[in-house]
Parts: C-alpha cells; sequence; structure tokens
C-alpha cells in the first residue's frame, strides 16, 4: 500500500503546500503527493487549499502579484513543478473550484490554464506525465481534464452521499484509472466488495486523510492501493 503526502510533507515549522512542504518530499518515504489547485484573476494557477487567503481575500479576485505580496508562502503551479523534479513518486494535481464554492465556475479556467502549464514544462511523452495524476470532486472539471489533459492519468473524487457503484460509473465515464475516497466510506458495509469490484474494472482505490492506526489498519486490510496522510513517518512506520 503507498504513502501519498496529503499536501506535502508540513509540520508546525512547514505550512501545506508551501514550496518546504514539497521539497520535504524528496528523498522521504512518501511514494507520491498531492496538492491542491486553484486559478488567480490573472489567470495563474496557484498551490492553495482554500478558497481565501490567509488575509481572508479571495484568490480568484487577487492577481497573483497582490496575492503574493500578501502571502509569500504561496507559488505557482510552474515554480511547484520546477520544484519536484528530483522526485520521482507520483505527483497528484487536486483542482478545487469545486460544487458549494462561489468561484466554482473557475474551475475549467483553472484547468485550461494547468494544462498549459503542464505542457509548457514537459512534452506528452515525458515520464513525469504518467506519474501524474489530475483529480477533482469536480464533474465539470472532470470533462474539462479529459479535454485539455488527455495524456494525463485522471482519478474521480469521491463526494459525499454518492454510492459505490455510481463512483465507479462515473469514474469509468471519464476515463478515471482510480477514485479517490473518504476515510468515513471505508466504515460503510460492503466496502471490501467495492474496493475488489473496483479493481476488477481496472480502478485503483485511494483513500483520504489516514492519519492514525485504526485507520491505517482498515485501509490495509481492505486492499486499497494508496493513502493520503499528513503523517507519512507514522504512516510508513506501521506499513513496515
Amino acid at each position: 500500500m503507498e504513502i501519498i503526502a496529503h499536501r506535502g510533507i508540513h509540520s508546525g515549522d512547514i505550512r501545506e503546500n508551501s514550496r518546504e512542504a514539497l521539497v520535504s518530499c524528496i528523498g522521504s518515504q512518501a511514494d507520491g503527493i498531492e496538492i491542491d489547485i486553484r486559478i488567480t484573476a490573472d489567470d495563474v494557477c496557484v498551490v492553495h487549499h482554500d478558497t481565501r487567503s490567509l488575509s481572508g481575500s479571495r484568490l480568484s479576485r487577487m492577481i497573483y502579484e497582490e496575492l503574493r505580496a500578501q502571502d509569500p508562502l504561496i507559488i505557482p503551479v510552474s515554480e511547484a513543478l520546477e520544484v519536484l523534479d528530483p522526485y520521482k513518486g507520483m505527483i497528484n494535481l487536486e483542482v478545487k473550484h469545486i460544487f458549494g464554492e462561489r468561484d466554482r465556475a473557475r474551475g475549467i479556467q483553472c484547468v485550461q490554464q494547468l494544462s498549459r502549464d503542464i505542457q509548457a514544462r514537459y512534452d506528452h511523452e515525458h515520464e513525469v506525465i504518467s506519474r501524474m495524476v489530475v483529480s477533482s470532486f469536480s464533474l465539470p472539471n472532470m470533462q474539462s481534464l479529459v479535454s485539455h489533459l488527455p495524456e494525463v492519468p485522471r482519478a474521480y473524487l469521491v463526494p459525499r452521499g454518492i454510492s459505490f457503484s455510481r463512483m465507479i460509473k462515473r469514474a469509468l465515464r471519464h476515463g478515471c484509472s482510480a477514485v479517490h475516497v473518504s476515510v468515513p466510506r471505508m466504515r460503510v458495509g460492503h466496502f471490501e466488495k467495492f474496493v475488489l469490484q473496483a479493481h476488477d474494472l481496472g480502478l485503483q482505490v485511494r483513500v483520504f486523510t489516514v492519519n492514525t492506526e485504526e485507520e491505517f489498519k482498515r485501509a490495509s486490510l481492505a486492499g486499497v492501493d494508496a493513502i493520503f496522510t499528513d503523517y507519512v513517518e507514522r504512516m510508513d512506520t506501521l506499513r513496515r
């Protein structure tokens, strides 16, 4: 079972999704890294989870230079890809701007700019492309990923309330290679059967965010392919 660093390797001194969190993954026990992608008002894709910056301003309404002046730890995706050049594990780029967010309509523009950032750095046969995964909770974003980044493997991030059968159908409809499900879904009946069914259909199953020993054991017993965690060293110790 692989271990993916959720928003990089971060701690009290290192902020999630920061340059330092990405650097910390290089040479670590993390088999992959996951980072969150948003877009600014002037169409710069940046690495950040929340809709707002630390100052409380909405990212999608700020130009990049203004954002960087307020919060210098927020970096563009182009810089993140450069930082991760030495990293040999999986790189999961999660596109935000999803349902329930006021700027959800910017998701498609985010995907379009992300595709330009990736294509500016790598040709479609570059080995990094095969190690990348793009994912989103949003079905419009997923459809846009199919159109604009067809060469990059996709994963469907499953929202709450979606049945196992529907999540598999949606993943297959969008040509995904994996489904990403939350920890509470492991506690639902027939989860192990779902994992087997997904595997039979060629889909990997990855679970977020696994941070306790009990969650790790449950994921391992269910036969999932990977876990996302905030505690890479702790999970690696349990894996040994």
